[in-house]
């Protein structure tokens, strides 16, 4: 009897382990850093950002949602990295990371 309890526990911890990998699994992209403060005046006015995929091939598409049109820019849309430059006005960017397939990442960027 003992023995069955034992397979019967073997069993289950392996179930809940396949389980947890497939979760970690799962298709997503990353995005590095997560969040930016930024000054107008410097000394640091641009950030660069990396995108990764859990997954081969990763092709990521940039877009940026500004809270005001001279917030700053992005010098790439497509691509493993993007930078943020600051503009004129301090306010709030959004950087989004895509893959295309509905995978993405967001930073947010603070332009003071």
């Amino acid at each position: 009897m003992n023995q069955r309890k034992l397979v019967l526990g073997i069993g289950v911890a392996v179930a809940i382990l396949a389980l947890s990998l497939t979760a970690f699994a799962a298709l997503h992209v990353a995005l590095v850093p997560t969040s930016a403060t930024l000054d107008i005046a410097g000394p640091t006015t641009s950030k660069t950002f990396d995108a990764f995929c859990s997954f081969t091939p990763c092709n990521i598409t940039w877009v940026i949602v500004l809270s005001n049109a001279n917030v700053g820019s992005i010098d790439n849309t497509s691509g493993p990295q993007t930078t943020f430059t600051v503009g004129t006005v301090p306010g709030t960017a959004y950087i989004f990371a895509s893959d295309g397939n509905g995978h993405m990442a967001q930073a947010k960027v603070d332009v003071q």
